[in-house]
């Protein structure tokens, strides 16, 4: 009986049509679309804010860094850092640290969005789909000082989790409208124009839990294995869009689905469109949604690095003005 059960088990393990990519029991292996995926150092590094209030000799060190060879439809974020610097005089100095949770970098490969008539594409893709992050350590004050004074060169490795993203909602910009796949449905609830000239947007939806998860679970997705969804305010011809973020959000769990209604607000400088100033008559919302699909451990190495000047999350460069850091 034992033999014919072991047996048995194994044909059913094999021709059953099992989905085994979204169970927690694989979340750590590397996925083989993303073995060709690199890590490579911008150089580049900013000193903060103090990066401990138990040790005020410590502060914090932004390190960016760029993915190389990630496809369009896959996100790395969170995770964990450990390196050396090395400066020339012999100096060394090991720390440990951790990827900064920024917001996901959207996808605009999954969306199918386009350049803007006009655009320069090399120059428009370059910066749209040019994805990274930022490593932050700890380090004394008095190295601080000495990454000023001379470059030192970096050693280290990265763990990051690996996710996969897909478009799951394609709802038209109307109050009521609704629509959705993969289980995922989404219904724009209100949409209110105010005097300061912001528009703020209500979607109610429904999210479902995959296989594996634990359950209960908490109704912060961003506290989840699985980061938050990206929300994409589009043009039909899929060449404007602006990206939306939730400042307000409530939740309740039923039956293995998680109901979240959620509150956006954009800026009218945003909404402009010279090409077309009746875009948002015909507008969608876009949701991308990302799923856990391992992790990758890479090494990477800087031959210097030099400090940069970075002001509310934007590198500021003295002749062009702000530029968009990595990981923002």
């Amino acid at each position: 009986m034992f033999s014919v059960g072991f047996v048995l088990m194994l044909l059913l393990a094999n021709f059953w049509p099992w989905d085994w990519s979204r169970w927690a029991l694989w979340w750590g292996s590397e996925p083989p679309t993303l073995a060709h995926v690199t890590v490579a150092p911008t150089g580049e590094v900013a000193f903060t804010k103090v990066g401990s209030n138990l040790d005020p000799s410590l502060v914090r060190m932004e390190m960016g860094f760029w993915y190389v060879n990630l496809p369009g439809d896959y996100s790395l974020n969170f995770g964990g850092v450990t390196g050396t610097l090395r400066w020339p005089d012999g100096t060394e100095q090991k720390r440990t640290g951790w990827i900064q949770s920024y917001p996901m970098r959207i996808s605009w490969h999954i969306m199918g969005l386009k350049a803007p008539a006009g655009a320069n594409l090399e120059e428009w893709q370059k910066g749209e789909e040019g994805r990274g992050e930022a490593a932050m350590i700890l380090i004394p004050r008095s190295f601080a000082a000495k990454v000023r004074q001379q470059a030192p060169a970096w050693t280290g490795e990265l763990e990051l989790a690996a996710y996969h993203g897909e478009l799951v909602a394609e709802v038209p910009f109307r109050e009521g409208a609704a629509g959705g796949r993969a289980g995922h449905k989404v219904r724009v609830m209100r949409i209110e124009h105010l005097e300061s000239g912001s528009l703020v947007v209500n979607l109610a939806e429904s999210v479902p839990i995959p296989a594996g998860d634990d359950l209960p679970i908490p109704l912060d997705l961003a506290s989840r294995r699985r980061p938050p969804a990206c929300y994409v305010l589009s043009s039909r011809d899929r060449t404007k869009f602006v990206l939306l973020r939730p400042y307000a959000e409530s939740g309740t769990f039923v039956n293995s689905v998680v109901v979240l209604r959620s509150t956006f607000s954009v800026n009218v400088g945003q909404l402009e469109n010279p090409a077309d100033p009746h875009w948002l008559d015909q507008a969608e919302v876009l949701k991308v949604a990302y799923w856990s699909v391992g992790s990758l451990v890479r090494p990477a190495h800087s031959d210097g690095l030099h400090e940069a000047q970075f002001r509310n999350g934007h590198r500021v460069d003295p002749t062009t003005g702000p530029k968009p850091a990595p990981g923002t």
